[in-house]
């Protein structure tokens, strides 16, 4: 009647420890959340590209307004809005 000597090899059924597949479960959850971060960083990354293609666009066309108008005026020499045979 004593205390028998534990085995070597033998664990406490009082410790924890991940399954195979609790291990996978959560390299998936991490994996998942990485790639949710990903799609949100490059989701913000198109926002800002598309405002700034506007912007750029937006500058473009005011360029391109100006230099018509700047055409324009050079061939209405008597500045009455219209290019007539005389201004020609």
């Amino acid at each position: 009647t004593g205390i028998s000597r534990p085995s070597v090899g033998a664990l406490p059924a009082a410790v924890p420890h991940l399954s195979p597949t609790s291990s996978s479960r959560l390299y998936n959850r991490e994996a998942d959340e990485e790639q949710d971060n990903e799609i949100e960083r490059l989701k913000a990354m198109a926002a800002k590209l598309r405002a700034e293609a506007a912007e750029l666009e937006a500058e473009k066309k005011n360029e391109m307004a100006m230099a018509a108008e700047k055409a324009f005026n050079k061939f209405d020499l008597n500045k009455d809005g219209q290019i007539s045979r005389p201004d020609l």
